[in-house]
C-alpha cells in the first residue's frame, strides 16, 4: 500500500523542499546582518537535501 501511495511521496518532498528552503532563507538573512548561520542549521539543510536526492533518483533494476 505504502509503495503505490504517491501522495505520501509528495508529501515528504515537499516536507523536506520547504525545510531546505527555509534553511538557506534564513541563511541569507542571517548573513546580510553579519551573522554567522549556527551549524546546526547547515546540517540540517545539508541532511533534507540528501534526503531528497535519495527519494528522487532512480533506483538501480537488474538488468534482464
Amino acid at each position: 500500500m505504502v509503495m503505490t501511495d504517491v501522495w505520501s511521496y509528495r508529501a515528504v518532498v515537499f516536507a523536506l523542499g520547504f525545510i531546505s528552503a527555509s534553511v538557506a532563507i534564513g541563511g541569507i538573512a542571517l548573513a546580510e546582518k553579519d551573522k554567522k548561520t549556527p551549524q546546526e542549521l547547515t546540517s540540517l539543510a545539508s541532511g533534507c537535501v540528501g534526503a531528497l536526492i535519495g527519494l528522487l533518483a532512480p533506483s538501480p533494476r537488474k538488468s534482464e
